[in-house]
């Protein structure tokens, strides 16, 4: 909410309904800003055409622990890999579980060639996609467990990081020590790199860059850990609230209900490169056939064997210890610290976020 919609809202003038980010909704929560949806939602006829997974992610976002839902989602993210399919077969390599990702990598490399089987985010962003990874590594489905003591230096989740981050220099050009996203998507597009992590929202630069020749690249699910399962981010943190001084709540949750399904939500999700929360969309809207990695989306969005981890996006102080661990994590890389001594840092300041907001 900006500050001129905040002096609306105080001064009794605000928007009935506005748009959110996730985060904030801590602040909007806390303030009292908003109403809880679940009343309506319940009520409503069209709830069972809306993904169950983007409901249960926004409850996440309830920092009273009660599970309300606070805003109806709209478009989410879905992080997937991007590889190069060409690549794969010329191999006969496999990025279906992280083992045989691990196996295919050194086989497309080619270092002779400036060829690499793979390109790591070592700059700016590249702590936040590092988590995505390792947690899908390792299966553990929360960033806390149930006691409120962070998961960010498991085991696995070390072992892990001494894995895909020791292919730095080995399976990777050296630049990747300083790749932003934009470096990283010119590395794949180049054709230096084989696969890269991001999300859908970068499919239309890699169709200009292959000549829209879908025989070289595709879009995969994230691979499946030891457990058999593929756990990643449903990132959707941005959604339409009910402010607490709206004087006709059901009106306005129609009106939020119409805009996040149907046309409103395919048009908007089109532009944005973003999956739809409505199922009748993701199984019928021509634009989402026409492109596989769209296509591949909708699937497992819907798929029991695709799971959603808990990453606390709403904790405060989390942007900055991702900011702080870019470093870290390039020291990894490097060879200068251990992946355990990152993950130990990583945790320690994580868990100070978390009992600093709920004062332990």
């Amino acid at each position: 909410m900006t500050d001129k919609v905040l002096v609306a809202y105080e001064a009794g003038q605000g928007p009935d309904i506005y748009f959110s980010s996730g985060p904030d909704v801590v602040t909007y929560i806390n303030g009292n800003y908003i109403i809880p949806l679940d009343s309506y939602y319940d009520s409503w006829e069209g709830k069972d055409g809306i993904l169950p997974a983007s409901i249960e992610d926004v409850r996440k976002m309830d920092v009273t622990g009660e599970d309300k839902l606070w805003y109806m989602p709209l478009g989410t993210a879905f992080y997937c890999l991007w590889v190069r399919s060409d690549w794969l077969e010329e191999t006969g390599s496999s990025v279906d579980t992280w083992e045989h990702l691990f196996e295919a990598v050194p086989k497309m490399t080619d270092t002779a060639a400036k060829r690499y089987g793979i390109a790591i985010r070592g700059g700016s962003g590249g702590s936040k996609f590092l988590e995505r990874m390792m947690y899908s590594y390792s299966g553990i489905m929360s960033v806390f467990d149930e006691n409120g003591k962070c998961t960010i230096n498991d085991p696995k989740n070390v072992e892990f990081v001494e894995r895909y981050l020791g292919m730095y220099g080995k399976y990777t050009a050296e630049g990747d020590l300083n790749y932003d996203w934009t470096e990283l998507s010119a590395a794949f597009d180049s054709g230096s790199a084989g696969i890269i992590i991001h999300n859908l929202g970068s499919a239309e630069d890699h169709v200009k860059a292959f000549g829209g020749d879908l025989t070289k690249f595709k879009a995969v699910p994230l691979p499946m850990s030891d457990s058999g399962v593929s756990v990643t981010q449903l990132q959707q943190e941005a959604g339409l609230c009910i402010a607490s001084t709206c004087k006709y709540p059901q009106e306005a949750f129609d009106l939020a209900a119409y805009l996040v399904t149907g046309d409103s939500i395919s048009r908007y999700c089109e532009l944005y490169g973003l999956v739809p929360v409505d199922k009748n969309v993701l199984e019928t809207a021509s634009w989402i056939k026409e492109k596989p990695w769209y296509a591949l989306a909708a699937e497992n969005m819907q798929d029991p064997n695709v799971k959603f981890y808990n990453y606390y996006p709403w904790l405060s102080g989390k942007e900055e210890v991702y900011k702080n661990m870019i470093t870290e994590m390039q020291y990894v890389m490097t060879g200068q610290m251990s992946a355990q001594d990152f993950l130990d840092m990583w945790a320690e300041d994580f868990q100070k976020c978390y009992d600093n907001f709920y004062n332990r």
